[in-house]
C-alpha cells in the first residue's frame, strides 16, 4: 500500500498468535521491522526498536534457562514477560499487544533463541523481530489519498480509483498520492514513469558495556548492524563525555559509584540509551564453599558458604550433599553434617540471585589397619599364618574388606566388622611352595618373608635307622658322631 509494506493481519499459519484480520477493522499498520537476523541483547543496555520502543533484559534465572525481559516506549515500561528459549514458539517469543478493533493484537514479536548468564553480564540471542506501527492507517471505502479514492476493501486487497483526470504535460511530475508520482519525460513521446519517493531510513544504533567498577576504565561500544559507529556522541546523565573512536569505543573511567543514564547520538542514526551501574567493589555472584577435603564416616563437619574476595558469609544458602538438600546456612553461613556413605561426594550451594558453587569431599572409613604379624622365615611347603589387626578410630561401627597380596598377587580376602573404638583381627594362611623372598601385603602394610628349601629330616632319620640295623649306630655313638647328627636334625 502506497508502495510500502503494510500489515493486513495474521493468518492461521502464525505460531505465536491467533488468526486476525486488521484490514477487516478498516485499517492497516505499516511494517517497521521484519528481520530474521541474529542479534545479541546485553543486560544493562537497550536494544532499539522503532517508534521509541526498546527491548531490555531485566533478569536471567540462575540456570540460564529463562530471561525476564521488558519493552519500553519513550523510556516508560509498557510490558514485561518471562521468556523460555528452546520451548514452544509461544513461550520463546516476547509479544507486545495493541488494541485493534475489539482485540489485543501483537504489534511487536521478538523470538529469543538462547540465554546466557555470566558473571559480569547476561546475554540473550534474538533471532527474528517483527514490528508494525502503533499508528493505524485508515482504509475505509470512500477515503481519498491524493488523486485516488478507495473503492472497495476486502481480505484479498484494496481497490482504488481516480474519478477525475489529470494532465500529463511534457517534463511534469504529477503527484498521485503521497509518495507515489508520475514523471513525464521531457520529449515529444511523453514517456510516463511511475516514481516512488523514499526517504533515507535512519539506521538503528546500539550501545553495549559490561559491569563497571570505580576507577577501572571500561569500554563503551556503539555499533549499528554489527559494525562500529565512529564519532557517536556519548552523554552521561545529560553531560557530554566524549565520542567513539574508529573502533566504535568510548573509554569510560567512572570516579564515583551509582547508576547513570548513558546515551549515544549521531546524525542518521537512532538515539540509543542505557543505564550504567558503577560499583564500589565488583560484586561477585558465585557462591564459594569451604569444608574439609576428607572426613571420617559418621564424623560431624562444618560446611560454609561465602561470597566475594573477602569471603563474606551467605545466610539462607541451600546446601546439597550429592543433590539431596541437607539444610540452609545460618547467619554465619554454615551448616553441620555427618555422612555414613564412604566415597567421593559433591557439596553444592545455591541461592536465588547467585550462581551456585560446588566442591568435592571424600568420606573415609574409620577403620585403620594397624598391625601385620607373621614369621620372618618359613620352609617351602609349610603353612604360614598371617594376622591382621584393625582398629576403629571413629564413633560408628563399620565394615571393611582386607585383602592379602603376595608378590602383588591376590591370595585371599576377608570381611571384617569393627565396632566403634574397638579392635579386631583376622588371620590368613598361606603356603609358599618355592624358596625365595616373598613380599606380603595387607592394606598397604608390607612385610618380607624369607622361604628356605624344604627340610630333609625324613631322609636323615631313615639313614640312621638303617645304620642301627646293620650295627653302624654303635660306631656313631662311640665316636660322638651320633650327637652331632641329632643336633643337625634338631636345627632343621
Amino acid at each position: 500500500f502506497l508502495a510500502e509494506k503494510y500489515f493486513a493481519g495474521y493468518n492461521d499459519d502464525t505460531d505465536f498468535t491467533d488468526e486476525f484480520s486488521v484490514i477487516n477493522e478498516g485499517e492497516l499498520r505499516k511494517v517497521l521491522i521484519d528481520d530474521d537476523e541474529s542479534y545479541t541483547v546485553r543486560s544493562g543496555a537497550t536494544f532499539p526498536l522503532k517508534e521509541g520502543y526498546e527491548l531490555r533484559i531485566k533478569e536471567v534465572d540462575l540456570d540460564g534457562n529463562k530471561v525476564y525481559m521488558s519493552i519500553t516506549k519513550d523510556g516508560e515500561e509498557v510490558d514485561s514477560k518471562v521468556i523460555e528459549p528452546g520451548s514452544s514458539v509461544t513461550s520463546s517469543t516476547f509479544t507486545y499487544d495493541d488494541a485493534i478493533g475489539s482485540e489485543d493484537v501483537p504489534i511487536i514479536a521478538v523470538h529469543v533463541q538462547s540465554v546466557f548468564r555470566g558473571r559480569e553480564e547476561d546475554l540473550a540471542t534474538v533471532e527474528g523481530i517483527f514490528q508494525v506501527s502503533d499508528k493505524a492507517r485508515s482504509i475505509e471505502e470512500g477515503e481519498t489519498y491524493g488523486k485516488m479514492e478507495i473503492d472497495s476493501v476486502s481480505d484479498s486487497g484494496i481497490e482504488m480509483v481516480n474519478d477525475g483526470s489529470f494532465s500529463l504535460g511534457k517534463g511534469k511530475t504529477i503527484s498521485i498520492m503521497e509518495n507515489m508520482k508520475f514523471r513525464v519525460s521531457d520529449s515529444d513521446t511523453k514517456l510516463v514513469v511511475p516514481v516512488v519517493e523514499v526517504r533515507a531510513e535512519v539506521k538503528p544504533m546500539r550501545i553495549d558495556f559490561p559491569e563497571v567498577t570505580v576507577g577501572t576504565p571500561t569500554e563503551v561500544m556503539v555499533t549499528s548492524d554489527g559494525k562500529p559507529v565512529i564519532g557517536a556522541l556519548i552523554t552521561i546523565n545529560g553531560d557530554e563525555a566524549g565520542t567513539t573512536d574508529t573502533d566504535g569505543i568510548y573509554l569510560y573511567s567512572p570516579k564515583v559509584a551509582g547508576s547513570f543514564d548513558i546515551e549515544a547520538k549521531k546524525d542518521e542514526y537512532t538515539d540509543v540509551k542505557g543505564v550504567i551501574v558503577v560499583n564500589d567493589i565488583l560484586e561477585e555472584r558465585v557462591l564459594a564453599i569451604s569444608s574439609p577435603q576428607e572426613v571420617m564416616k559418621g564424623e560431624s563437619f562444618v560446611i560454609k558458604a561465602t561470597i566475594g574476595l573477602d569471603l563474606r558469609p551467605v545466610e539462607g544458602a541451600d546446601i546439597a550433599f550429592d543433590d539431596a538438600s541437607i539444610g540452609l546456612t545460618d547467619s554465619r553461613g554454615t551448616v553441620s553434617y555427618a555422612s555414613d556413605a564412604v566415597g567421593s561426594h559433591t557439596i553444592t550451594a545455591t541461592k536465588e540471585g547467585h550462581e551456585s558453587g560446588s566442591r568435592k569431599i571424600v568420606v573415609v572409613t574409620p577403620i585403620e589397619i594397624t598391625g601385620l604379624e607373621m614369621p620372618e622365615t618359613a620352609r617351602a611347603g609349610k603353612t604360614v599364618k598371617i594376622t591382621v589387626t584393625a582398629e576403629n578410630r571413629g564413633s560408628v561401627s563399620d565394615n571393611t574388606t582386607v585383602e592379602l597380596k603376595v608378590n602383588g598377587n591376590p591370595e585371599g580376602s576377608m570381611d571384617l566388622t569393627v565396632g566403634a573404638a574397638e579392635i579386631e583381627s583376622a588371620t590368613f594362611e598361606y603356603k609358599p611352595e618355592e624358596p625365595g623372598l616373598y613380599t606380603v601385603e595387607v592394606s598397604g602394610i608390607q612385610r618380607t618373608l624369607t622361604v628356605e628349601e624344604k627340610s630333609n629330616i625324613g631322609m636323615i632319620a631313615g639313614i640312621l635307622v638303617l645304620l642301627f640295623a646293620i650295627g653302624g649306630g654303635a660306631y656313631l655313638y662311640s665316636t660322638g658322631k651320633l650327637n652331632e647328627i641329632l643336633g643337625q636334625i634338631k636345627n632343621r
